[in-house]
């Protein structure tokens, strides 16, 4: 059977549900199914028996968006407009701190597929 891994955090805005349906609806047709993810991915799924890969504090996406979004409200006065791309900045800094600990375990999990709604 396959590999299947699912990179998702719980911050991702409503993503990680429809990730975790697929992973379970994998895992009972025989695939093996692992998530990289930050400690609240590990909160929701543990009681699931899935396995999570947990990844440093450091990279929890809901805290970072939450800081970037209040930096980028600060800076601008509120103007949504200016804020938006300081925004996306933010996590696109986010995105590369991280892809150094996920490319690791990709390359310790050597999945057949990799699943996630992150990077878009």
């Amino acid at each position: 059977m396959a590999r299947f891994l699912v990179v998702a955090t719980a911050g991702a805005g409503g993503d990680l549900p429809p990730l975790a349906a697929a992973s379970l609806a994998l895992r009972d047709r025989g695939h093996d199914t692992i998530f990289i993810g930050d400690a609240p991915v590990q909160r929701l799924l543990g009681p699931l028996r899935v396995d999570v890969d947990i990844l440093p504090k450091e990279f929890d996406l809901g805290p970072r968006m939450a800081g970037v979004i209040q930096n980028a409200m600060q800076v601008t006065g509120g103007d949504l407009a200016k804020a938006g791309p300081l925004v996306q900045r933010g996590l696109t800094v986010w995105a590369h701190e991280v892809a150094e600990p996920i490319s690791r375990l990709i390359d310790r999990h050597r999945p057949t597929a990799i699943v996630t709604s992150l990077f878009g």
